[in-house]
């Protein structure tokens, strides 16, 4: 059993961080849907670099 409670309290002390981030976060809504519109638009343009790569090796490049 003491190995159970050295585990359990290993565990949760690697993940009280984490979980107070969470906190963090889920009462700053308006934060996180900037993070989410800003890492969009970092996808959004390699995205787009890709797929031009994609059309010219594929000799589709009409558009």
């Amino acid at each position: 059993m003491e190995c159970k409670r050295k585990i359990t309290q290993s565990i949760n002390d690697l993940l009280e961080p984490m979980r107070e981030r969470r906190i963090v976060y889920q009462n700053d809504a308006k934060r996180v849907d900037e993070i989410l519109m800003s890492g969009t638009e970092k996808v959004r343009l390699v995205a787009k670099e890709t797929m031009q790569e994609v059309r010219e090796a594929m000799s589709m490049n009409y558009f």
